[in-house]
């Protein structure tokens, strides 16, 4: 057997669907392949030095044991999947075992002729066949003639069967309910059989419901709790548990409680506080995210372990342990990777991403087991439409299995926050709120799906009108594309909030405002091929509604007024010079915000604080006029500068119409009614903009949060 051909194996080995998802056995596998025809000893120190250079301190010889014995159980499974076929195998010998001397170690890898299944054996000879043009006889055959005929033909059934038997169904939906009728916003399934628990947000504080999985009216849990978010149900599905989650808690944990579904009186757990956690198969033990961090813990909150540390930006989320409580899955979300799938030992070792370079960039999120532990079901995100999906977990003897995720719900509405039911046999799922992008036509009077009907706010139109960008609707992940549709790019990514997009004068940059988790507004800038972002204000200074100036040099921003305190001197209008990166505030614009800069540099727009007024300020006299007496929300310059458009909208009160009032004489006039018009609540009210030839543009509900349960046959 020539070097090549072992150097060709590995090479296959390390380049298989098995070791895709187990980055550090590839690098393992690679350093014992490098050094199998040394004559050196590869000392364990060597390993250690080699696979973990940045913990040369603290790894050991029995951590390289324990990395060779995972090694071993992968090459196992190569050879039993994949690599079936494959006529070398390498094998791991036993380290404790010794030379004929008795002093020498055998190799820690050896490559040789592979011991032959029936499928490698046929495959072998065809090998053979086509290079010598004699079919030698396969070594299995022999053996047979000797035992006897009619146990070699029970032998050869047999093995026939097995390799030629029936392909397992794929797992699919087969019908689906509709549990709520409410349209309240929903977050987080939880269920006993019976009941289904969630949590929403009536108010600023989050608050726990409970609804029959059957269907039927959702009717709040009372509770001594403030802010109560549910986040897991225990395995015997007589307790949940709960984050007390209030806003004006003093950190952005929420610490965690027990509470018994029965009505007994809800119990601290420790001293813990969590952004999630999930509690062990067993009950024993609890994984929760603190920080970045994810952590375990007793169920009585003490002995806490740090498992896995984010990285500097990365937020972590929804912890789960495997069916046998030996592994974690959880979350992993940046704004320039996107959110992807992550798996790690308990006990902190293998870390790795799950389905990797399954979806570019990754979008994949909250994944849990079924009961079972047959399947791992989660979301993912694909071309702006999130949908459920499933991986098979276990392996079938009887059934030919694939291990690719296999598509559950298909549809214009996007599905998440997946939740199996306890039998397996149902799924519970939160269909988004989703929008319908719409044109009024000013002849028909009459609003029609505009840009395939998009579910898209704060759409923002290049120069040249050729180009589009916008934030998706409810998931606020910034985009853009042609007008057709074509060469969609996504540019942000969970848990970046992003709002009104705006594209350089130039067409190279895109502008925009976004909310990082417990942080203010903030400004962005990021290029239209996607690649970091930049933030153009110095520190933590904050900011929404950037605005280019003609040049493009530099960014008008303003204030949201309730995060400025009313005669605290923080809310009015600057420029930021992107240059320079100086701020310098505008003339005259104290209590003022919602800043818009017109296209040739002469305006500013802005509403007082109340906005109950538009003021427009004159850049080269230095001067402010009251351009309207109105509750004006989201306005916008017309093409050519004439006219100013924009949605009449007191606060917590619909929009009805939508005005324009020209610059010149400060006349007001109808643009668009909005009557029995449904706006989905984006931020601040509903949305409104402007397409290039001035028709106003606005989204139309299309679809509210609901939990259905689905029924589906996982084979």
């Amino acid at each position: 057997m020539g070097p090549s051909g072992v150097s060709d194996h590995i090479d296959r080995i390390l380049h298989s669907q098995t070791f895709a998802s187990k980055p550090q056995l590839r690098k393992l596998m690679g350093i014992l392949a490098k050094n199998m025809d040394s004559q050196s000893v590869l000392s364990p120190e060597l390993i250690i030095k080699e696979l973990w250079p940045d913990e040369i301190r603290t790894k050991r010889s029995a951590d390289v044991a324990t990395e060779m014995n995972r090694l071993r159980h992968a090459l196992k499974s190569y050879y039993d999947g994949e690599g079936a076929n494959d006529p070398i195998t390498i094998t791991l010998p036993n380290r404790a075992a010794t030379g004929g001397d008795g002093t020498h170690e055998r190799p820690w890898i050896v490559a040789g002729p592979r011991e032959r299944t029936l499928e490698a054996e046929l495959n072998y000879g065809q090998q053979a066949h086509a290079t010598s043009g004699v079919r030698p006889t396969p070594l299995w055959i022999r053996p047979l003639f000797l035992a006897g005929g009619g146990v070699g033909i029970i032998i050869i059934v047999g093995v026939l069967a097995f390799l030629f038997r029936p392909t397992l169904p794929a797992p699919r939906v087969t019908g689906s309910t509709q549990v709520t009728h409410d349209g309240r916003d929903k977050e987080r399934l939880v269920t006993d059989g019976p009941r289904i628990y969630y949590s929403s947000y009536p108010d600023i504080n989050p608050r726990l419901y409970q609804v029959p999985t059957t269907g039927g009216d959702a009717v709040p849990v009372n509770t001594s709790i403030p802010g109560t978010f549910v986040f897991d149900i225990s395995h015997d599905r007589s307790e949940l548990l709960v984050g007390s989650c209030y806003v004006g808690r003093t950190t952005s944990e929420c610490p965690l409680w027990i509470m018994p579904a029965l009505g007994r009186p809800p119990r601290r757990l420790g001293n813990i506080s969590a952004s999630d956690a999930t509690w062990s198969p067993d009950g024993e033990r609890l994984a929760y995210i603190n920080g970045n961090n994810l952590n375990t813990a007793t169920s009585g909150g003490d002995e806490p372990l740090k498992i896995v540390s984010g990285t500097a930006g990365e937020t972590l989320s929804w912890p789960r342990w495997s069916p046998d409580g030996r592994r974690l899955r959880f979350s992993a979300s940046t704004q320039s990777n996107g959110t992807s799938l992550w798996e790690v030992s308990t006990n902190g070792g293998d870390l790795h991403a799950l389905l990797s370079g399954w979806n570019t960039p990754p979008s994949e999120c909250c994944g849990s087991w079924t009961p079972d532990g047959r399947y791992f079901l989660f979301q993912s995100n694909r071309g702006g439409n999130t949908n459920v999906w499933a991986i098979r977990e276990d392996r079938s003897i009887l059934r030919k299995t694939s291990y690719q995720p296999v598509q559950l719900t298909v549809g214009p509405t996007s599905a998440g926050n997946v939740v199996p039911g306890t039998d397996s046999r149902k799924l519970y799922v939160i269909t988004a709120r989703s929008g319908e992008l719409v044109r009024y036509d000013s002849a028909s009077q009459e609003f029609a799906p505009y840009l395939s009907g998009m579910s898209a706010t704060g759409v923002n139109f290049s120069s040249d009108g050729k180009w589009i960008t916008y934030a998706t609707y409810p998931e606020h992940t910034l985009w853009r594309s042609r007008v057709d549709g074509s060469e969609r790019l996504q540019l942000t990514f969970p848990p970046l909030y992003a709002m009104q997009p705006r594209w350089s004068p130039d067409g190279t940059r895109i502008a925009f405002m976004a909310l990082e988790p417990n942080k203010p507004w903030n400004l962005y800038v990021v290029s239209i091929n996607g690649g970091s972002l930049e933030k153009p204000v110095p520190g933590e200074h904050g900011g929404q509604d950037p605005n280019w100036s003609p040049d493009g040099n530099q960014l008008l921003f303003g204030h949201r007024p309730n995060e400025e305190a009313p005669g605290a001197g923080t809310l009015h209008l600057e420029i930021v010079d992107l240059r320079s990166h100086s701020v310098s505030k505008v003339p005259g614009s104290d209590e003022t915000w919602s800043a818009r800069w017109s296209r040739d540099g002469r305006h500013i727009l802005a509403c007082p604080r109340a906005a109950d007024r538009l003021m427009l300020f004159d850049v080269t006299t230095q001067k402010w006029t009251e351009l309207a007496k109105v509750h004006a929300s989201y306005p916008e310059w017309s093409r050519d500068g004439d006219y100013v458009y924009f949605l009449v909208q007191s606060k917590n009160t619909p929009a009805t119409v939508i005005l324009r009032v020209r610059i010149k004489d400060h006349k007001v006039e109808q643009a668009a009614s909005l009557r029995n018009f449904k706006q989905p609540t984006v931020d601040w009210g509903g949305w409104a903009g402007l397409a290039p030839d001035d028709s106003p543009i606005l989204l139309r509900e299309a679809g509210t949060p609901e939990i259905y349960a689905l029924d589906w046959d996982a084979p």
